[in-house]
């Protein structure tokens, strides 16, 4: 002790507490209680400040090399790593987020969608939506939480695989669901679904004239390969969360399958324009994919509508209009390209749902 600091390890020091460990060891403070060792906090050899518990391990570590701060762990990897749990307890705000516009709050957990002045409104992720009182974000339905690969229910009780394809997540199967009653609709309204031919074909699905398909709904797309799905999705008669697939989310399937690198985004265009049979073996890809594709035929738009096509082709209606008398498709057969192209939306085809 020398003009009030103290030093231990060291004859001299310019600090009102000083200590100092031997070269290859430890500098730090223990705890006692009788003979056994309860705390520790100092530096270790490699320079690293730490605060233990004897027998539970270190409590924080910091590293000296870059400054990262672990709790429960002796190697953080970011400016702060926890093992094990936060519990965040009080009536606080929680975390927020650096751009301001979401934080978890300490009550609950859930996700705070209020903006910097207070207003409800801003948007929530996944299976959320802003709940306007209490300015939370509140889960739309447990269905939203399916994950892929688990199996849906629509409206009407039928039961669908599920796959997932690159970012996709697709039914297994075709829609069979008549849930809103377009069976009972005549074929003449535009709202006729049925089975091809009058007879049960299982997985292949119902086949729908576009209205029916929609329920009304009107025409939408994505925009392009950076948001392929609509604003808002059309459900149709899909199952909730699920909806009638987009032009080009049709379009990001076909390059997800498309095996001949570069050519694929030549082939497969996210445009309006482009139709005909394209790509290669696209119809083949699909067939072996999860997707299996499955070549219902349709019901044509001539009168009366005659069933065609059942074991060659698979048709499968998109969300989006060309016009007040068509809306594009999608056909594939058992093997070689995929054609795109808007058909009259009298015609009865397949539907493929995709989750939102």
């Amino acid at each position: 002790l020398t003009d009030g600091k103290a030093s231990v390890g060291n004859d001299t020091t310019d600090s009102t507490l000083e200590i100092r460990g031997k070269t290859t060891g430890y500098s730090s403070v223990d705890f006692y209680s009788g003979s056994t060792n309860e705390w520790g906090i100092g530096k270790d050899t490699a320079g690293d400040f730490y605060i233990d518990k004897s027998g539970g391990g270190r409590i924080i570590t910091i590293l000296a090399s870059n400054e990262y701060v672990g709790i429960g762990t002796i190697s953080p990897n970011h400016k702060l790593t926890v093992s094990g749990n936060i519990n965040i307890t009080g009536s606080g705000n929680g975390i927020k987020f650096p751009d301001g516009t979401t934080q978890i709050t300490a009550a609950d957990g859930s996700q705070d969608c209020r903006d910097n002045n207070g207003f409800a409104g801003v948007p929530c992720a996944g299976c959320y939506t802003c709940n306007e009182e209490s300015g939370v974000c509140d889960l739309l339905g447990s269905e939203c939480l399916v994950e892929c690969g688990e199996p849906i229910t629509d409206a009407d009780g039928n039961t669908y695989n599920t796959v997932q394809i690159g970012d996709q997540c697709w039914m297994a199967t075709n829609l069979k669901n008549s849930a809103n009653g377009c069976r009972e609709e005549g074929w003449g309204t535009g709202r006729w679904c049925g089975w091809h031919g009058g007879i049960d074909h299982g997985d292949e699905g119902l086949l729908y004239q576009w209205s029916a398909a929609m329920n009304n709904a009107p025409s939408c797309n994505g925009a392009g390969v950076d948001r392929p799905a609509c604003t808002t999705p059309v459900q149709g008669l899909c199952p909730v969360f699920w909806h009638i697939p987009s032009h080009d989310e049709f379009t990001a399937l076909e390059r997800e399958v498309c095996d001949t690198g570069s050519q694929c985004f030549t082939d497969f265009l996210y445009d309006e324009s482009t139709i005909g049979w394209r790509g290669s073996d696209e119809s083949l890809q699909l067939k072996a994919s999860p997707f299996s594709h499955l070549l219902a035929g349709y019901r044509s738009a001539s009168s009366g509508g005659v069933y065609e096509w059942r074991g060659t082709y698979g048709f499968l209606w998109s969300s989006y209009a060309q016009d007040a008398t068509g809306a594009w498709t999608r056909n594939t057969k058992s093997s070689g390209q995929i054609d795109r192209r808007p058909m009259s939306k009298i015609y009865s085809l397949s539907v493929r749902c995709i989750k939102d």
